[in-house]
């Protein structure tokens, strides 16, 4: 394929994944399973035409994005919302700093410990 008018219309399995927008793998077995025509060109190398291409493209289901069920409810910032939130923002902020409390005690008492003692066995590996 040297980008002559004719190679335009001849894409790759991997080119052909890109445009359907499935894996190169899946391109392979439609291949395989005859649901998309595969030529050779001049080289011995496959190529598939790009209509083709196109076409599986728009042959393939869209998957949507999941939609809210209508009868369910909406939901509204309240000012008990709003206090709720404001509440738990507070909580977590004191509970970081806890945490953080308790990891440099934790780091202090183990700067503290004596070095790790070798056990009995080890003169064995020596």
């Amino acid at each position: 394929m040297d980008g002559t008018e004719g190679d335009l219309q001849r894409v790759s399995y991997r080119a052909a994944a890109r445009i359907i927008g499935v894996s190169e793998r899946t391109v392979r077995r439609w291949a395989a399973a005859g649901r998309v025509t595969v030529q050779t060109d001049e080289d011995g190398l496959p190529y598939i035409r790009r209509d083709d291409a196109l076409r599986l493209r728009s042959e393939r289901p869209r998957v949507a994005a999941p939609r809210a069920p209508q009868d369910a409810p909406r939901v509204t910032v309240t000012d008990t919302t709003a206090d709720t939130l404001e509440s738990l923002r507070g909580r977590v902020a004191a509970l970081e700093a806890e945490r953080d409390a308790w990891r440099e005690q934790a780091q202090t008492l183990a700067r503290a410990l004596p070095a790790a003692r070798s056990p009995w066995w080890a003169w064995w590996r020596r």
